[in-house]
């Protein structure tokens, strides 16, 4: 059972991230500590060989915050996760030649 605090909810209400997604993103995303919280992400290494990486687009940056004891403490979009300035540069360079 996922527990959630009050913010958690709230949040994941205004941002459209429902349960399923941050279910999805303790199971699949990329795990590390900050400041005594636990954050998950989604990266797209984290989604590579999974069956949710040709859904890559639409879950990258989605991010997930428990507390110590296991409750979602917040969920986000990841923006600097979302935007890939190394694809749109390569992209650029190649249509530019």
């Amino acid at each position: 059972m996922l527990r959630m605090t009050r913010h958690s909810s709230i949040r994941s209400r205004q941002r459209g991230i429902g349960r399923e997604l941050i279910e999805l993103v303790l199971a699949c995303g990329h795990r590390r500590d900050c400041h005594g919280d636990v954050v998950f992400e989604i990266r797209d290494r984290s989604l590579r060989g999974t069956p949710c990486a040709r859904l890559a687009d639409r879950l990258r940056g989605a991010t997930v915050i428990l507390t110590q004891d296991g409750a979602v403490r917040t969920v986000m979009w990841a923006h600097r996760l979302r935007s890939r300035p190394g694809l749109l540069r390569r992209q650029r360079l190649t249509t530019s030649e």
